[in-house]
């Protein structure tokens, strides 16, 4: 569990992908090799690491500024 300096608090989900809370609503992310999340970070700029099974990338936004793993 990880939470960025907006407030967003991000999950790291067993079955697959990561959760994202934003104080009122949860959002599903997928990984691209659909993979379980084993471990997630925050760095200073605020980007969210996620490490998963045979797999380690990060959320960037999507066009409608929702979180998305790269």
């Amino acid at each position: 569990v990880v939470q960025v300096h907006r407030g967003i608090v991000y999950v790291g989900n067993g079955e697959a992908g990561v959760l994202e809370f934003d104080g009122s609503r949860w959002r599903h992310i997928d990984l691209p090799n659909l993979s379980s999340v084993r471990s997630l970070a925050v760095d200073a700029s605020g980007r969210v690491y996620v490490g998963g099974v045979e797999t380690l990338g990060y959320l960037a936004p999507d066009a409608q500024r929702h979180a998305k793993a790269i």
